[in-house]
């Protein structure tokens, strides 16, 4: 191969993302969560989510801090990326809480986390919540893992959700054990 043949199939590398930038495409996106992180694949949804992109494209590069016009597929990569990486910081942190071995749990956070984390759809990062489950955790929106009590209440809806009917001393012996 030539010089000239890798030259034209090389792309040309951006600049990278400044934090006042992040903060814009951030907010843009917020404003459009509904449709961005709509889940459904028909036309008119995809029709819906390039018009949105056009719009956010066009909004960041108005409000642009650092002047540098971003082509669509550019913010849409970049906006990918922050979500990997939201999730993983999510990860980090429920495994530095989970260590075992004592003292304080190295965790990571960002900035732009939480606005990340509410335009993000929860169930993608913490999981679903399984009630019935008694080693169920529940994480917060900064990632932090909060241990979820059982409730008489959840005791009482697992009670009620049985098909057959429960004698007193079987509903007693029952919830003796989820005590």
């Amino acid at each position: 191969m030539n010089n000239d043949s890798k030259k034209s199939k090389s792309r040309k590398r951006g600049q990278n993302y400044t934090a006042a930038e992040k903060d814009c495409l951030l907010n843009a996106v917020f404003v459009h969560k509904d449709i961005i992180e709509n889940n459904k694949t028909d036309s008119v949804t995809w029709k819906q989510k390039e018009s949105t992109w056009t719009e956010i494209g066009n909004i960041f590069n108005r409000k642009s801090p650092s002047g540098i016009q971003r082509t669509i597929e550019s913010l849409k990569k970049y906006y990918e990326n922050l979500k990997k990486e939201g999730r993983k910081t999510v990860a980090h942190n429920k495994l530095e809480i989970k260590k075992t071995g004592g003292g304080s749990a190295d965790l990571q956070n960002s900035i732009h986390q939480d606005l990340l984390l509410s335009i993000i759809n929860k169930k993608t990062i913490f999981g679903l919540v399984n009630p019935f489950d008694c080693d169920t955790e529940n994480t917060t929106d900064n990632g932090q893992l909060e241990k979820e009590q059982e409730t008489p209440d959840m005791i009482n809806n697992i009670i009620h959700s049985q098909e057959t009917d429960l004698s007193t001393s079987e509903i007693n012996q029952q919830v003796m054990e989820y005590a």
